[in-house]
């Protein structure tokens, strides 16, 4: 693949991207204006550079938006349908800009990039901490964002920090202690149980694979443990209910329950986005009125785009599974020393594996994460450098 060249500086692409992956989950209103300033800016990139950039991803992304549309034509609920063109709009565009500029940056840019990706989900991870400490809220959770994205959020980079040596990048190795700890108390504190696991399932896959040493992650796991035992002291409304009923479910099977009622209602094109007030039948049987989704992102797809859209939105996902995975086993060596692709792939599965729980699709935050991470694999198994 040729190496693709921006028309503008590459400071300020640089500059605004940074941003961008900085406000994750940090501002929902700076995430939106970043990433749309650098879809602009791909807006007007030559047309020979951007067909550079075009390569199978871009098609089966394509074609999970096509699905994604027609179930809004198609829809049979329209007036709930047509917001979603507006607000996945951005999940949209930005796939284009993110696929472009991560292709036109060098290995060495990335690991650029990525560093400061990291910390950023590190300072978000300590702003929900304090809030918690504080008593302002009742699970850790950032400024714009609920607990469950900021979960999700850093259970999708806790894996990334993990598996990147600290002492390749020029890390100061206590600030590198640090920061891995602050994500893993701020996953513990958002009282997640389902993401908790997740993040032990990663921490355990790092571990068997000897991408990161025990005494690290025994390190990291001790100074989480402690700090979270000591902020449960100063906020334990919620920990007693967990404790109080360990296995109670959420709704969850409440909702598989009324999915079972109206999956083959509508099995090509589904009921159309944003439709589950409409066909989810079963809501005078939640314990929480407020639930507004299938609270499984395979499950959302299909309600509403159908097996067309099921079938795109998982076309796309195992083609990124399978070529990272690949790259991991043929350059097992020279990854294993690094860490940086098995540390993106794992954070990739353990963000799969919460959407299964909760969804990522027609999140603002989380789908452009989602969005962020398959292009990086992409990338990083592309040889352009």
């Amino acid at each position: 693949m040729n190496v693709i060249q921006s028309r503008y500086p590459f400071k300020i692409v640089f500059f605004i991207f940074a941003a961008a992956v900085s406000s994750f989950v940090l501002s929902l209103f700076l995430l939106q204006l970043f990433f749309a300033v650098l879809f602009l800016l791909w807006l007007f990139e030559k047309n020979s550079e951007k067909i550079k950039a075009f390569d199978r991803v871009t098609i089966l992304f394509l074609l999970f938006v096509a699905a994604r549309i027609l179930s809004v034509v198609f829809s049979e609920y329209p007036s709930a349908s047509i917001h979603n063109l507006y607000k996945e709009a951005l999940f949209y565009l930005s796939f284009f800009a993110i696929d472009f500029y991560l292709k036109s940056f060098s290995r060495k840019d990335l690991n650029k990039l990525l560093t400061i990706a990291i910390y950023a989900s590190a300072a978000v991870a300590l702003i929900g901490i304090i809030r918690f400490n504080l008593q302002v809220v009742e699970r850790a959770e950032s400024f714009s964002s609920g607990y469950s994205t900021y979960s999700a959020y850093l259970i999708t980079f806790l894996p990334i920090l993990l598996a990147r040596k600290k002492w390749e990048f020029g890390l100061n190795k206590y600030v590198w202690y640090i920061s891995c700890s602050l994500i893993a108390i701020g996953i513990i504190l958002a009282l997640g149980r389902a993401n908790i696991l997740i993040a032990v399932f990663a921490l355990m896959i790092l571990f068997i694979f000897r991408i990161s040493g025990w005494k690290d992650l025994g390190l990291v796991i001790v100074i989480a443990g402690v700090v979270s035992f000591m902020s449960f002291q100063n906020n334990d409304v919620l920990i007693q209910q967990r404790v109080e009923a360990p296995t109670q479910l959420s709704d969850r099977d409440i909702i598989l329950k009324g999915f079972t009622e109206i999956y083959d209602s509508h099995p090509l094109l589904g009921f159309g986005p944003r439709t589950f007030d409409n066909v989810f039948m079963l809501r005078d049987q939640l314990a929480d009125k407020g639930v507004g989704g299938w609270h499984n992102v395979f499950i959302q797809v299909y309600v509403e785009s159908g097996l067309f859209g099921l079938a795109a939105f998982l076309g796309l996902l195992l083609f990124i599974l399978w070529k990272g995975f690949n790259e991991i086993r043929i350059n097992y060596q020279q990854i294993h020393n690094d860490g940086t692709l098995v540390g993106i792939y794992i954070g990739l599965l353990s963000l799969i594996l919460s959407g299964m729980l909760g969804g990522f699709i027609t999140s603002p935050v989380l789908s452009i994460i989602f969005v962020f991470i398959i292009l990086l694999i992409n990338r990083l198994t592309l040889t352009i450098d």
